[in-house]
């Protein structure tokens, strides 16, 4: 079998953040290395061990998604960020992917798009094997 897929969660809603986590370790090709409820256990957890993706949450108090994708962009860059917010405008969205997020994703309805969006090829990726 090939290498698990490390993925960190930053959310700051507990009952979410563990929920969440749950519906990912239930794929025996994820390996959750962190769940953290704040930018700085997230960065101190990239700093540690780079995962393959983070999922981000957009508002939380203190540094917001935003910024933290920006910060945890800047440690690991070749880190995939997927957004995860309970707001769907276009807005979160668009400051999300200018901060470095891949995708965004709306909560309650798309969880289990995230699990399959981890197993995905980038888009450069997709658009690069397309051009071939």
């Amino acid at each position: 079998m090939s290498r698990r897929l490390r993925v960190l969660v930053l959310d700051d809603d507990d009952r979410f953040r563990g929920a969440f986590v749950d519906l990912l370790s239930d794929d025996s090709r994820i390996d959750v290395i962190a769940a953290v409820g704040d930018a700085d256990a997230a960065l101190a957890a990239v700093a540690r061990r780079c995962p393959d993706v983070a999922v981000v949450d957009v508002r939380m108090p203190g540094t917001n998604g935003v910024e933290a994708t920006r910060l945890l962009r800047a440690v690991c860059p070749g880190m995939r960020v997927f957004g995860l917010s309970l707001y769907s405008d276009a807005s979160h969205r668009e400051a999300m992917q200018d901060a470095g997020a891949e995708r965004y994703f709306v909560k309650g309805r798309t969880e289990l798009d995230v699990v399959d969006a981890i197993f995905e090829p980038p888009p450069e990726v997709t658009a690069r094997t397309a051009a071939r």
